[in-house]
């Protein structure tokens, strides 16, 4: 039976069409003793007696619930932990949404495992079910584990810049994209003690004197004119007509529209470390599974899975995972 579910999930098409599979279906017509992820799969092929199309989707729905994803995180032998977050950060103008896209990277230091331990109890990150799989999500995505694991997954950082005597922590944050395009953004540092900004464009970094204020930088320096265009901004772009007494003297990109030039839409330091806070660890590695049953999760070592792979950080998935993955999706379209 472990052999007949494995096949009908990997090789859905040329299983369906063996004798094996049809000797079994004049047995259990309904596949009712399968696997629910190989019931689904199934579905695809072969007509389910007695089924809507609205039992069929459910059935689909219902395999979904088999798919897990796990990351681990770990600290080397000198409790020093190396973390890559994921993280975003919104600005509204007017109707118009700038989202901005940071891969940062975090450092920790611990004295000794006590410490380490009171942060990082776990080996492994909260499993990740893959239930909300949908056909956009797996259209619209490059690296389609990555990407999920980047939207939906709970596993936060813990380095924090700071020196609390049990651990010493810092973070460098880079912007990488607004909007979805690629743009060679500012990074900042944060050692617990002092900060540093490289790579701020000419008039991108604040001319605020006072000490107490943070530093920020503005987005639209690291835009093209072709950049804000392809998002929504033009200088015809209708906004709220409360900025033309911006107390910000700095100069602005020359295609950026006048109404938009005012410092609520620039990005401070604090701004940075809500976004880091809140952001997704990627671990090295991923590890994809297909649990037994429905009520089986990572965390259950009392059974197997039926099919597992790890999937490298930052990487393209293999590719037996990315067209399991896309199959599933079509599935629950």
């Amino acid at each position: 039976m472990e052999k007949l579910n494995r096949d009908l999930i990997l090789r859905t098409k040329k299983t369906v069409l063996s004798k094996d599979f049809i000797s079994y279906a004049k047995d259990d017509p309904t596949l009712g003793r399968l696997h629910p992820l190989a019931r689904a799969f199934a579905s695809i092929v072969y007509t389910i007696p007695g089924f809507s199309e609205e039992g069929v989707r459910e059935l689909r729905r219902r395999g979904l619930n088999t798919c897990w994803l796990s990351g681990k995180v770990q600290a080397d032998r000198e409790y020093h932990l190396e973390e890559y977050v994921h993280h975003v950060l919104e600005k509204k103008i007017g109707k118009l949404k700038l989202l901005l896209e940071f891969s940062s990277r975090g450092d920790a230091y611990f004295c000794g495992r006590g410490a380490y331990l009171e942060v990082r109890p776990q080996l492994f990150y909260t499993p990740l079910c893959l239930n909300r799989l949908d056909k956009e999500f797996a259209r619209t995505s490059s690296e389609l584990l990555i990407d999920y694991w980047k939207k939906y997954a709970n596993a936060g950082p813990v380095s924090y810049p700071e020196d609390s005597g049990s651990q010493i922590g810092g973070y460098q944050i880079n912007l990488t994209k607004i909007n979805g395009v690629s743009v060679e953004g500012p990074t900042l540092s944060n050692n617990g003690v002092e900060t540093e900004w490289n790579l701020l464009a000419d008039g991108a970094d604040s001319d605020i004197d006072d000490h107490d204020q943070p530093d920020s930088f503005c987005p639209f320096h690291y835009m093209t004119l072709d950049q804000a265009s392809a998002i929504g901004i033009a200088p015809n772009l209708q906004v709220p007509p409360k900025m033309e007494n911006s107390e910000h003297s700095t100069e602005y990109p020359d295609w950026l529209p006048k109404n938009i030039r005012n410092k609520q839409y620039w990005i401070t330091e604090k701004d940075l470390d809500a976004s880091f806070r809140n952001g997704v660890v990627i671990p090295e590695m991923l590890h994809f599974y297909i649990g037994p049953n429905e009520q089986w999760s990572p965390e259950d070592v009392s059974a197997k899975p039926i099919y597992s792979s790890q999937i490298i950080g930052g990487s393209k998935s293999n590719a037996t995972v990315t067209d399991l993955i896309k199959l599933l999706a079509e599935l629950v379209a």
